[in-house]
């Protein structure tokens, strides 16, 4: 696969009547979608450091951060999923190096599950590569870069909704745990984002069970997440 060139479709600018934006959409699409092939479920580091590094990772940021969000659509989000799964840490952070959050945090506002789905996948996948390389004593090491762009309400905001799907809601409350890591979780949010990780200790996903454990031991070190956490006679499975 000619990746340079992918890279080059992929920035060309989105503009013209709907019947010429509609092809460009199109080609795309297509190129993303041969790239979630390639991709998908394959252990290949060495494949997914050369897409990250061929121009197609900022291509696609561009998209995100230029485009009308209606037209951002599941291949482009697909293609930045796939880089952070299936692959050793050394790789999430390479992507993480492209300072991805703002980019990701604007697709919160969409209505549709399935991006927020791959869109939060990739948000967790970058955080758990940032919390097992960087020891930290308090919060999470991605914490202030995530502040600057005010991911935390934008988290917040979307684990709010009504509109999305418990996988979503599971999977944000677990970001915002794993961003606060060991200190105290503000009192605005502290009890929804607690007490929802403790509906999801015995969660049917195990990746949402497994995290969701994780995170409330990790707040757990911190007085006042404590004893929120112990409210109504609970203990964090061991």
């Amino acid at each position: 696969i000619d990746m340079k060139s992918i890279a080059e479709e992929l920035r060309k600018l989105y503009e013209g009547n709907l019947e010429q934006k509609k092809e460009i959409q199109n080609k795309q699409e297509g190129k993303c979608n041969l790239l979630f092939v390639v991709l998908k479920n394959r252990n290949d580091d060495d494949l997914r450091k050369t897409v990250i590094n061929s121009g197609i990772v900022d291509s696609i940021f561009l998209i995100f951060d230029t485009r009308d969000l209606s037209s951002i659509t599941i291949p482009y989000v697909d293609v930045i999923q796939q880089l952070t799964a299936h692959c050793t840490d050394e790789v999430k952070l390479l992507l993480y190096s492209k300072k991805p959050y703002p980019y990701l945090l604007r697709l919160l506002n969409l209505s549709d599950n399935e991006v927020l789905e791959q869109t939060i996948n990739s948000i967790i996948n970058v955080l758990l590569a940032g919390s097992r390389t960087t020891p930290s004593s308090s919060l999470h090491p991605h914490f202030d870069q995530m502040s600057t762009y005010g991911g935390i309400e934008k988290l917040y905001s979307l684990f709010k909704r009504t509109d999305v799907n418990q996988k979503v809601k599971g999977k944000t409350a677990i970001c915002i745990g794993k961003l606060f890591n060991k200190a105290e979780i503000p009192h605005s949010m502290r009890t929804d984002i607690i007490s929802y990780l403790k509906t999801l200790i015995n969660d049917s996903d195990n990746f949402i069970k497994i995290n969701s454990r994780i995170a409330l031991t990790d707040l757990a070190q911190n007085s006042v997440n404590k004893s929120e956490i112990e409210k109504g006679e609970f203990r964090i499975p061991q």
